[in-house]
């Protein structure tokens, strides 16, 4: 297979509409099912140097988007990735690129639209290009008790709630886990958070690496639906990533 995008729907590489798995395939899998998981931002946006909170679907990489990503892509040359996905949106794919091409594997960059950016609805967009940049906040934020932002809040015009792109997470890393991970008997000591202090060339044998690049939002959500797993409540958000920033 040559190094080109493969562009899929939402039930990527040809399987069936994600779903979390059957209580009796959850009830057959061993103590632990473990892989690691590098979440990357796509590089700069064009809409990013305009001070718009969120880039546009369209919205290209600029040159130093561009630069960022080859750089991205030239420090992780040696990297082993075992499954490199992407946001089909262009910024998040030619992130994605750029890091297949300069990595000594070339893995196939596959686009899953799942991983997309929170929709904001038309009615944002329609005030944001109105120049009504105020307005557009509130509609997309909303505001909950002492001004915090109303995460059950859904923006008018087909937009997502922050926890509707938090339940696209969890939905994401339950098909992650069932179609990548591996199972074992015993956590592996590499994840004692105490301990681990890798680099992305320094990844545990035997367990496959896969590597999401996507955008700020969804992958902060992400990233905070691991942090908080095994937690009733939630904890406050702490995750904030630049623009090719990343996390394994």
């Amino acid at each position: 297979m040559d190094n080109s995008s493969i562009s899929l729907p939402i039930d990527s590489e040809g399987a069936a509409p994600l779903q979390l798995p059957s209580q009796e395939a959850q009830a057959d899998l061993k103590p632990w099912r473990c892989l690691v998981i590098s979440l990357v931002r796509h590089g700069q946006a064009q809409s990013n140097t305009d001070l718009v909170w969120r880039a546009g679907p369209d919205s290209p990489l600029t040159y130093k988007g561009r630069i960022q990503a080859q750089r991205l892509g030239e420090a992780w040359a040696n990297v082993r990735i075992d499954r490199l996905l992407s946001s089909h949106l262009i910024r998040a794919v030619d992130t994605a690129q750029a890091i297949s091409d300069n990595n000594k594997h070339r893995p196939v960059v596959i686009q899953q639209v799942n991983l997309q950016e929170r929709k904001t609805g038309s009615v944002v967009e329609s005030l944001r290009r109105q120049g009504r940049d105020d307005e557009a906040s509130i509609e997309l934020r909303g505001w909950g008790e002492d001004d915090t932002i109303d995460r059950h809040h859904t923006p008018g015009g087909g937009g997502e709630s922050l926890e509707t792109v938090a339940e696209r997470a969890k939905l994401f890393i339950f098909s992650c886990m069932a179609k990548y991970g591996v199972d074992t008997l015993e956590n592996p000591e590499e994840f004692d958070v105490g301990r681990w202090e890798s680099t992305p060339e320094d990844l545990p044998e035997g367990l496959p690496h896969v590597v999401v690049v996507s955008h700020n939002i969804f992958l902060c959500e992400l990233y905070e639906m691991i942090l908080y797993w095994h937690r009733q409540v939630r904890g406050p958000m702490i995750c904030d990533l630049a623009n090719t920033g990343w996390y394994v």
